[in-house]
């Protein structure tokens, strides 16, 4: 099973042609059996955008409390 967001297909050609809108400060984190967000599509789409994109080991779409608290508290 895998998800595809709305229009994907226009979120990719925008990316290909540099016209995506990308924040300044932009990361990804994704869970290495995210199955509803491809690590790998995740990590091609987000190198368009020159954004870093990290793949959490041994988690899945819901990023493990102690993973998102201490990244939220890094910031």
């Amino acid at each position: 099973m895998s998800f595809i967001p709305p229009r994907a297909d226009k979120l990719l050609k925008l990316a290909q042609e540099a016209t995506f809108p990308t924040p300044m400060h932009c990361e990804a984190h994704v869970g290495a059996q995210d199955w509803q967000s491809n690590p790998e599509s995740v990590k091609n789409f987000f190198s368009l955008l020159g954004v870093d994109v990290t793949v959490v080991p041994e988690a899945g779409h819901a990023l493990p409390k102690d993973y998102v608290g201490s990244l939220l508290d890094s910031k």
